[in-house]
C-alpha cells in the first residue's frame, strides 16, 4: 500500500484484495461493504510503524516524569493497536459490522496523531533551550490542531513578486514546555543594499491572522467526501482549517499547535533587488527571529 500512487486507485485496490485474502486465509469477493477495510489496514499499520519510533524516541527524553507518562500512554496504544488487529481478522463482512471496526480505528488513528504530537515536542524540548519551535510553510500546506509536522530543514522564508502584487506563507507554532499566554508577532522593515544607501520596503507591508478550525459534521461517519483522503491518518478529518482570525497576541496551549497565515503586499514602484528582514516571535522566555528574504522583479 505504501508504493500506490493514491489511495483508493486501482493499484491500492489490487493491494488490498491480496492484503485481506493473506489475512483471512481465503479469497474474499470483494463488495462496497468491504470498502473501508484498506483504510482500516493501512491505518494499523501506520500505527504499529509509529509504535516503533516511540521506542526509539523514548532514549531522548530526560524527564522521567514525562517519559513515564508517554510509556504509559504508548503501552495503552499498543495493547488497544492489537485488539483492533484481531477484531479485523475475525471480522464478518458485514457493512454494521466492518463501519464500527473503521470507526474505532479511526479513533485509534486520533489517539496515535495526539501521542505522536507529544513525543514529538518532548524530543524537541531535549533539542532545544527554547520554550516553543517555530516553522515556516507555504500557503498551500493544510496544519491540524494536534498534528506534528514532518522533520523540517527550512528555517526562513523566501518570496519573489513585483511591485503591488501579494504573497503568503504559514508560520507553524508549537509550544515545548507549557501553555505560553500573551505571544506576540512584529516584522522588520526589509532592506537592500548597504544601510543608508539601500532601498527599504516598511514593516506595515506585512499582516497576520491566527488560522482556526471548523467542525466538520458528519466527519466520523465519513460523510463529508471531501475529508476521506486526508494522507495523515487515512480518515476524515473533524475539524479542518479555513477561517482566519485577526492577528492579535495570542495564548498558545500545550496540547496543541497554531498556525499564523501571514500577508505581504509588495508596494507600488519599489525598486527591484533583494530585500531582508525577520518576522519575531516572542513568548515566555523564548524570542525567534524568522529571517524571510524577498525578491522584488520591479
Amino acid at each position: 500500500l505504501d508504493q500506490c500512487e493514491r489511495v483508493g486507485d486501482a493499484q491500492w485496490d489490487k493491494a488490498a484484495r491480496e492484503i485481506l485474502s493473506h489475512i483471512r486465509q481465503r479469497s474474499l469477493e470483494w463488495s462496497p461493504e468491504q470498502r473501508h477495510l484498506p483504510i482500516v489496514l493501512y491505518s494499523l499499520h501506520q500505527i504499529r510503524k509509529a509504535l516503533a519510533r516511540y521506542e526509539t524516541a523514548m532514549k531522548d527524553i530526560e524527564s522521567d516524569e514525562i517519559a513515564s507518562t508517554l510509556t504509559t500512554r504508548i503501552e495503552k496504544l499498543k495493547k488497544d493497536l492489537e485488539t483492533l488487529s484481531q477484531r479485523c481478522e475475525n471480522c464478518p463482512a458485514e457493512k454494521k459490522a466492518i463501519t464500527q471496526l473503521a470507526l474505532d480505528v479511526a479513533a485509534l488513528a486520533k489517539r496515535n496523531e495526539a501521542l505522536e504530537f507529544d513525543v514529538w515536542r518532548a524530543q524537541m524540548a531535549h533539542e532545544t533551550d527554547d520554550d516553543f519551535v517555530a516553522y515556516p510553510l507555504d500557503a498551500y500546506e493544510k496544519t491540524f490542531p494536534a498534528k506534528k509536522l514532518d522533520d523540517r530543514q527550512i528555517k526562513d522564508v523566501e518570496l519573489a513578486l513585483a511591485g503591488d502584487e501579494r504573497e503568503s506563507f504559514q508560520i507553524y507554532l508549537a509550544s515545548l514546555r507549557g501553555e505560553l499566554n500573551n505571544v506576540k508577532v512584529s516584522f522588520s522593515p526589509l532592506t537592500s543594499g548597504w544601510l543608508w544607501f539601500g532601498d527599504e520596503i516598511p514593516a506595515t507591508a506585512f499582516s497576520y491572522r491566527i488560522v482556526n478550525y471548523l467542525k466538520m459534521l458528519g466527519a466520523q461517519e465519513g460523510e463529508n467526501p471531501k475529508l476521506t483522503e486526508d494522507p495523515g491518518t487515512m480518515f476524515p478529518r473533524e475539524y479542518y482549517p479555513d477561517p482566519l482570525y485577526p492577528g492579535k497576541p495570542f495564548n498558545l496551549p500545550v496540547d496543541k499547535q497554531k498556525t499564523l497565515w501571514v500577508d505581504f503586499h509588495c508596494p507600488r514602484n519599489t525598486p527591484p533587488g533583494e530585500y531582508e528582514g525577520d518576522m519575531t516571535i516572542t513568548a515566555g522566555d523564548t524570542e525567534i527571529d524568522i529571517p524571510i528574504k524577498v525578491t522584488v522583479y520591479g
